[in-house]
């Protein structure tokens, strides 16, 4: 909650209004919500998630049960995880150059 806070501190009055329409509620409930630490349902979590582009998240605003609200964004997280990864180059073969082979003949020899 803590990041909705420092997000609609960031913006003017009209502004916080108007985010908070678009989001389905009014300023006065999600003040309120923040203040009283109220858990907010899964459909204003989405809304405010789209409207502040994903910089407050459901998993901001429901951190104990984002997971089982929202599954999806467990395994999301994951492929996305796996996505950023580094890809495994595979090990570079040991190939003897000319010169040794013949080396190695001769010990073997």
């Amino acid at each position: 909650m803590e990041n909705l806070r420092a997000y609609l501190n960031a913006m003017a009055p009209d502004e916080q209004a108007e985010f908070a329409r678009l989001c389905g509620t009014t300023i006065r409930y999600l003040r309120k919500a923040i203040s009283l630490r109220i858990r907010l349902g899964p459909l204003f979590c989405v809304g405010i998630e789209r409207e502040t582009c994903a910089l407050v998240t459901r998993k901001h605003l429901r951190p104990d049960d984002w997971h089982l609200i929202w599954p999806e964004l467990v395994s999301a997280r994951a492929s996305s995880t796996r996505l950023h990864q580094r890809p495994m180059r595979p090990k570079p073969r040991m190939i003897p150059a000319a010169g040794s082979l013949a080396r190695l003949a001769a010990f073997v020899a």
